[in-house]
Formats: C-alpha cells, structure tokens, sequence
C-alpha cells in the first residue's frame, strides 16, 4: 500500500503537468501562429514593407522548420524581393541560401544551385560566402559536374576557412563524396580520415557518423571488408545514441552491401531489412512532423477568420504575438505540480495512521 501511495504521489503530478504543458504548447503554437498571420495581412495592407519582410522571413522558418519545403520557399521568396528592393544585400544573401537548401530537399539540384551562387554572389560575411561555396559543390556533385564541385571547394571554400572548424569538416566531407564517386578513393580515404580527425578534435558527433560512413564505404570499394565492418559498427553505435533513424538506415544498408560483397548474402538480407525498416521510420517521423504541423496551419488559419485582421499598429500586432494566450512558463508548472504532491503526500500521510487504528 505505501509503494502505491508513493507511486501515486509521484506519478500524477507528472501526467497531469505532461499534458497541461502539451495543451500549453499546442495552444501557444496555434494562437502564436494565428497572430503571425494576421500581423502578415496587417503589413500588406498598410503597406509596412519592413514589417512585411519579418512577417514573411518568421512565417518562412516555422514552414522550414515544419518540414514544409514548398510554404517555405514561397515565404523566403517573398522576403527576398523585398530585401532586394530595398538594397538589402546581406538579408537577401541570407534569404537565398535558404531557399537553395530548401530546394535541394526537393531535390530540385539545378533550382537550388541559382540561389546558391546568387547568395555567394551576395555574401558579405566570410561563413556566409563559405555556407554558399560548399552548397554549391555538393550541388554540382548532385548534378554529376565533379570537376566543378572539387575545384569550388580546393579553390574557393577551403582557403578562405581558415580557423572555422565546422566549415573545414563540411569541405572535407564534400571533397570525400566527390572523389569517391569518381572512384578515386585514396583522395576519398584521405578526406574522410581529415573530417574525422577535426570532428573528433570538436566533438562533432553528426560529422564523426558520416566521416565513419564515408570511410566504411571506400573501403568496401577497396575490398578492405574488416576494417569497413569496424568503421561502420562505431558509426552504428553512435547513430543509435543520437537517435538518428536516417543516418542509421544508410549504415545499415552499407552494412548490406559489405556482406552482399563478401558472400553472406542471409546477413546482407538482414541489414537490407533493418536499413528499410529505419528509412520507413524516419519517413513516418517526418510525415507525422509535417501533418502535425499542417494542422497548426489549419486552426490558426480558422482563428484569422474568426478574428479579422483591423490593421492595427506594426506594434500591438507583434506584442500579441509575444504574448500568447496560455502562456504558462515552466517555472509555474512545476510549483503547480509540487503542491500537489505536497498536498497528496501530507493527506495520505494523515489518513495513514488512522487505518492502523
């Protein structure tokens, strides 16, 4: 009996503040969201260009980080033209590498190199004009133009990266994927050992699973199937810690193809299933991500209609939004949660002699 009080004691407080922080954030999202979109109309008709572009640049990341590709490129559009109109060259440096990203996941390659180089065109920070080359080598690796991706790199990204660790690891991992499609894999070998000897020197975990990734598949290449299987099961352990189901899935069908390689085709069927099986979970993350976020879109949208956009003050408009309804911080939600354990465990505990009597 008194495991289950203390259980009780403990647990219900936990369930009951989960899902009032789950309905918290659903709300905060939708009433926020719902606040963007009016403050968006409010710009475009009074015509506020400056707030217009923030309204559009906010409403461009949540679609982006929503997993909304295509929202989000129209968004950033829409900034860009802005932010050009006004002579904004860095903004709009900004806006277009955003867009290229977003229309590499598209997988639309040749869309996404224009606003690639159009924003190293535009770039006046150095990690800008560095963000700008590497995409635009892995976009012309994606197009098969590898003599191109390789000097983009050797002769423009890495010269200019000098001391900025993250963008060294990505200019070797280009160069690493590069050359090993050619098939040069010693010049691959050597990248991928440079990638992960700087990610290890930064704790860059993400970079160390794909250096091991490239590494185990040139040397699957190579026919160095030992030394392949080690470098793929530490790549395995660490994508397993991270929770990353895609980089899992490509470690896993690597893992089937050095098998497939070395004759055991049952444990190359195996990996097969696993690298399928993780890729569909992925996807399914994704899908739910973006239905969930659609959903946002679809209640906030139902409460713009509901509430008309009156034009008021750039503002009072960006005040409501900072100010959602149903704003409860963490803080207040564990005080709430700690009195009523308190309150549980001190009734319990003035009950508890009683039932001895």
């Amino acid at each position: 009996m008194k495991i289950l009080t203390r259980l009780f004691v403990v647990v219900f407080p936990v369930v009951f503040s989960f899902g009032f922080v789950n309905a918290a954030v659903k709300t905060t999202n939708v009433n926020g969201l719902a606040g963007l979109f009016r403050k968006h109309s409010a710009s475009l008709k009074n015509g506020d260009q400056q707030s217009l572009e923030l309204s559009s640049l906010e409403l461009a990341r949540f679609y982006e980080n929503s997993g909304l590709t295509g929202q989000s490129v129209k968004y950033f559009k829409d900034a860009l033209d802005l932010q050009e109109k006004a002579g904004n060259t860095s903004a709009a440096s900004r806006s277009s590498i955003s867009i290229a990203f977003a229309l590499q996941e598209e997988k639309d390659y040749a869309g996404a190199l224009k606003y690639a180089s159009s924003a190293a065109a535009k770039a006046e920070r150095r990690d800008s004009l560095v963000s700008a080359y590497i995409l635009m080598a892995d976009l012309n690796r994606n197009l098969g133009n590898y003599k191109r991706a390789e000097s983009i790199i050797l002769r423009k990204a890495l010269p200019i990266c000098r001391g900025n660790a993250s963008a060294r690891i990505k200019c070797f991992r280009s160069l690493g994927n590069t050359y090993r499609l050619q098939s040069r894999y010693s010049e691959a070998k050597w990248f991928f050992i440079q990638e992960n000897m700087q990610a290890r020197e930064v704790n860059n975990r993400k970079a160390i699973i794909s250096s091991l990734i490239g590494l185990g598949k040139v040397k699957t290449a190579i026919k160095d199937y030992d030394l392949a299987i080690k470098d793929l099961k530490e790549a395995e352990q660490l994508a397993r810690l991270s929770g990353s189901t895609t980089a899992l899935a490509d470690i896993q069908r690597a893992f089937a193809i050095v098998y497939e390689k070395m004759g055991n085709l049952s444990v190359s069927k195996k990996f097969s299933r696993m690298s399928a099986s993780s890729k569909a979970q992925a996807d399914y993350l994704a899908e739910r991500r973006s239905e969930n976020a659609e959903k946002i879109v679809q209640e906030a949208r139902s409460l713009t209609v509901q509430q008309p956009v009156t034009a008021p003050p750039v503002k009072e408009s960006v005040k409501r939004i900072q100010e959602p309804a149903f704003n409860y911080s963490p803080v207040f939600i564990a005080a709430i949660s700690g009195l009523i354990s308190l309150i549980l465990f001190l009734y319990l505990k003035k009950i508890q002699p009683l039932r001895s009597l």
